[in-house]
C-alpha cells in the first residue's frame, strides 16, 4: 500500500528470514517485528527477542540503502493491545 510517498509491505522476505512489516519513507525504512504475549509469557523477553531477531536476520537491509529503524512490538493476547514496544536503530 502506498499513500503520500509512504509504502508499507507485510511479510517481507530476505535470504534468512521474513520481517513482519516494513514501512518505506523517502529516506528511512522502518522494520516492525511483532510478538504475541500469552498469559504467562515475559513481555520484556519477547521484546528483546523481537529486536534481536530483526537485527540478527538483517531485516530491512535491502536496496535501495536507507536509514533503518527497527521496532519491536509486543501484543497481549489477553488484552488484544500493544503492551510494550521499543526502537533499535
Amino acid at each position: 500500500m502506498c499513500v503520500a510517498g509512504i509504502n508499507s509491505r507485510k511479510e517481507v522476505i530476505n535470504s534468512i528470514g521474513m520481517a513482519d512489516l516494513v514501512v518505506e519513507m523517502p529516506e528511512t525504512r522502518f522494520v516492525f517485528e511483532f510478538k504475541l504475549a500469552r498469559t504467562n509469557d515475559s513481555k520484556d523477553k519477547l521484546l528483546e527477542e523481537a529486536l534481536e531477531q530483526s537485527k540478527d536476520k538483517r531485516y530491512g537491509e535491502i536496496l535501495p540503502i536507507k536509514e533503518i529503524i527497527r521496532v519491536g512490538v509486543v501484543i497481549s493476547a489477553e488484552d488484544k493491545a500493544v503492551v510494550l514496544w521499543n526502537v533499535c536503530e
